[in-house]
């Protein structure tokens, strides 16, 4: 009996190391979108987008790397300040460039196409996506900056490089 268990153990912890493996989340993943789903025209191009990538000077260099030995990574986090105010004509928003670079490196485990952080919070793959979304992660202040008067999610889309 103790061997059957012993077999049925071993094949599963092979299953479960070749699915990981094989795992299309695995490799590096650019970041292409930071929205906080407010349109913006930082650069006065006349062009509107819900894309702060699109629309910022701030250099974005951020790349995920997904290790098969259950480590997500990234050495240069897209990080600029960008501060929204709610006035009575619509919303202004405003950036400011970090220097310098921000890292992180944390565990995971998966579950079919989640990606599960340690420290909390996951990221989807969604038609070919990586999705992280940071709910009521940015503050919308008043006009003066003296009050939030609401928060927007913050969403992370990344490719596949």
């Amino acid at each position: 009996m103790r061997s059957l268990y012993l077999i049925i153990v071993a094949v599963f912890f092979h299953s479960f190391l070749f699915s990981q493996k094989d795992n299309t989340l695995f490799g590096q993943w650019q970041l292409v979108s930071w929205s906080v789903d407010l349109p913006m025209d930082l650069n006065n191009d006349g062009q509107f987008s819900t894309n702060l990538i699109e629309e910022t000077n701030c250099k974005n260099n951020e790349v995920l790397t997904i290790s098969t030995n259950g480590i997500l990574k990234s050495n240069k986090t897209f990080n600029p300040t960008v501060n929204i105010s709610k006035t009575a004509t619509g919303y202004e928003i405003s950036e400011t460039c970090n220097e310098g670079s921000i890292g992180f490196s944390n565990q995971f485990t998966l579950d079919d196409n989640k990606l599960y952080l340690d420290i909390g919070g996951n990221y989807k793959l969604v038609d070919g996506n990586l999705i992280r979304v940071f709910e009521g992660a940015v503050n919308v202040f008043n006009s003066d900056y003296s009050k939030v008067s609401e928060t927007k999610n913050l969403t992370l889309v990344y490719k596949k490089k």
